[in-house]
């Protein structure tokens, strides 16, 4: 059951000069979608058959794309409860997590 709290009143970071391009393609005919960290850009296909993805640059030039991280004591938590439970495969990403003491805990019923 989903609370007020589960959602967000995120800040509107379109380009306006962006999304009154013509050439953008419409959510309806849009099959498959693509985030890069570190990149402004989505990337989408119109037709599953396509190799490549189209792109289209809708945020602000002025948005940033600082990696968010996570508190030290969640990663702290992280490593000392649920790392000897992980696959080797997974320690890498966990040991390198990046940490953040602004980052918000999105996981505050969870604790």
């Amino acid at each position: 059951m989903m609370e007020n709290d589960d959602f967000r009143n995120f800040r509107n970071e379109t380009s306006a000069t962006q999304l009154k391009r013509r050439e953008r393609s419409l959510l309806a005919d849009t099959v498959c979608c693509k985030f890069v960290r570190g990149s402004r850009k989505l990337l989408y296909k119109t037709d599953y058959r396509s190799d490549t993805f189209e792109e289209f640059d809708f945020l602000k030039k002025t948005f940033p794309l600082a990696v968010r991280g996570v508190l030290e004591c969640k990663k702290t938590g992280i490593l000392h409860k649920l790392f000897p439970l992980m696959p080797p495969t997974r320690h890498a990403f966990w040991s390198n997590l990046f940490t953040n003491t602004d980052s918000n805990n999105l996981c505050k019923n969870f604790e």
